[in-house]
This record gives C-alpha cells, structure tokens and sequence, in this order.
C-alpha cells in the first residue's frame, strides 16, 4: 500500500513569508516575479538569494496564492518555492505536511 506521502511527487513546507498587497492579483510587475512578492517576518534573514521558484512560479493563481511553499521531491521541483494558498492541503503536486517556521493565520 503507497503511504499518502509517496502518493505524491513529494512534501511541501510552509516557509515565512506573505505576499505583498500590491502582488496579490496574477503577477504583472517585475517586482512581483520573485521573492520580492513576499514580505519576511523573520529578521535573522539577512539575505534571500537563496530562494529560487520553480518555472512559472509564483502565478498568483485567483489571486488566493498569499503563502510560500518550499518543495521536497525526487525529482527537478527539490527545492524551488511555489506560492500556495495559506491553508492549502496540496501544493504543486505535493502534499503539505510541514513548517520550517512558525507562522500565525489570520
């Protein structure tokens, strides 16, 4: 029997970070194509460089898209961010079990 984990490609952990007011609609700015669409709450962050979405990510789908997700997998999305609904069960075809970071819902 396949364990709901390996179901899918991976697991999707909930990383800091919300998405700017002005990148909530479906990316059209530059500064809405990267990391730079999301405010980080955790100051010990001193740099963000390291963060790379996945192709075509983020999209801001419906406009919903307001959390980060980083992607645990096999195969070439290790690693990549997507944005994803903050109470999204499943990501960019991951399941979303974890979080790196505490963050509070509101």
């Amino acid at each position: 029997m396949e364990s709901s984990i390996t179901a899918f490609m991976g697991v999707g952990i909930w990383i800091d970070g919300d998405k700017k007011k002005e990148c909530v609609k479906p990316i059209v700015t530059k500064l809405c194509q990267n990391i730079t669409a999301f405010d980080v709450s955790d100051k010990t962050m001193q740099r963000l460089g390291g963060y790379h979405f996945f192709r075509g990510q983020p999209d801001g789908i419906l406009g919903r898209q307001m959390c980060l997700q980083m992607m645990v997998t096999k195969n070439d999305q290790n690693g990549f961010l997507d944005d994803q609904g903050c109470l999204s069960l499943y990501g960019y075809g991951v399941q979303s079990l974890t979080v790196a970071c505490a963050k509070i819902i509101s």
